[in-house]
């Protein structure tokens, strides 16, 4: 093998694994449904103790409102761990996921307390 034969195969090496590694990064064919008007921005804006007037103004209507009834539940907020009761609506879900054949998508959730005030922000990447 000559060395600009060794060269070329080595490079092309590299370029496969600098490729691999960018998909890794910036996923491919998620499948992430977003609520009409979503500004990623504007949800990371969105910090622990707003009102949901305040979250409605800034980033708009969410995708779904789960209503749960969870009483005396145990959640972490900043990092400690405390019995809370949250409000029948307290699951504001920005993305869902779509019909394509991956399942992965984005999710931006935010869970409010009885008060109506931010309780925790939920913001990661839900892969396959």
């Amino acid at each position: 093998m000559t060395k600009v034969m060794a060269t070329v195969l080595t490079l092309c090496v590299l370029l496969v694994v600098t490729f691999v590694g960018v998909l890794r990064l910036y996923p491919q064919g998620d499948s992430t449904m977003w609520s009409p008007g979503f500004s990623e921005i504007a949800f990371m804006k969105v910090r622990v103790g707003d009102t949901k007037d305040s979250v409605l103004r800034a980033v708009g209507e969410p995708l779904n409102i789960y209503r749960t009834r969870q009483l005396g539940t145990r959640l972490k907020a900043r990092g400690r761990e405390s019995a809370v009761t949250l409000s029948e609506d307290n699951y504001w879900s920005y993305t869902a996921p779509g019909r394509s054949s991956s399942c992965a998508y984005y999710v931006r959730e935010l869970v409010f307390d009885t008060s109506g005030r931010v309780l925790k922000k939920e913001a990661y990447y839900e892969p396959d």
